[in-house]
């Protein structure tokens, strides 16, 4: 039985117990960080990737508020102004569009699909390209009530909200490998000799 003395004074067999507990805990902590391990989702930006100015969307939108966090959840940064910045991520698509996958006996659309691209690519501040142009597609798939309209219409907001937001999570790793392993440029052809000029004919006499 339990005690106010006992709570206050607990025997030395429990408190090192505790000890043991403790000193466990932070000796695995330390093994995994000294090991590399870092929690899912979580990537070591290159130096270009710390502050980065963001271009072709607006900067309190839902995609640029994705790009802001998902750069911060990282040690990044998503600055105001290219002048200042390492980079500038230039968002050329941000678009989304639903198509009907399925209907029932009378015709009524019960089921679709949404799809969700977004297209980008990375460049210097003086604008020389850094990452080439690419793009990510998302799909996902719902079921389509007509009695229930509104909750319908809720659903397919929160779908998109989902895939921008994966959106832009891939998009770090993207611009990540893009720095690590840049795609070379397309060599330039050489073009094809000039065809001789014909001299002209000499006058008939």
């Amino acid at each position: 039985m339990l005690t106010t003395r006992s709570l206050l004074f607990p025997p030395p067999q429990r408190v090192v117990h505790a000890l043991v507990y403790l000193v466990l805990i932070y000796s695995v902590a330390a093994l995994l960080s000294g090991c590399g391990f870092r929690l899912r989702g979580s990537i070591d930006l290159p130096p270009e990737l710390t502050e980065v100015a963001l271009e072709g969307t607006r900067p309190n939108g839902e995609l640029g508020i994705a790009l802001r966090n998902g750069f911060a959840r990282v040690g990044g940064q998503v600055l105001d102004s290219a002048a200042s910045a390492n980079s500038v991520l230039v968002i050329t698509q941000d678009s989304s569009s639903r198509r009907v996958l399925s209907v029932d006996s009378t015709g009524q659309a019960n089921e679709y699909e949404l799809a969700y691209t977004l297209g980008f690519r990375l460049d210097d501040p003086d604008g020389t390209n850094r990452v080439v142009q690419q793009s990510i597609n998302l799909r996902r798939q719902y079921r389509y009530d007509p009695n229930l309209t509104l909750a319908k219409a809720d659903q397919e907001a929160r779908l998109v909200r989902e895939m921008r937001q994966d959106a832009a999570r891939q998009l770090l790793r993207r611009l990540k490998a893009g720095i690590e392993n840049p795609v070379p440029a397309a060599p330039i052809e050489n073009p094809l000799p000039a065809e001789p000029k014909a001299e002209p004919s000499a006058p008939a006499s």
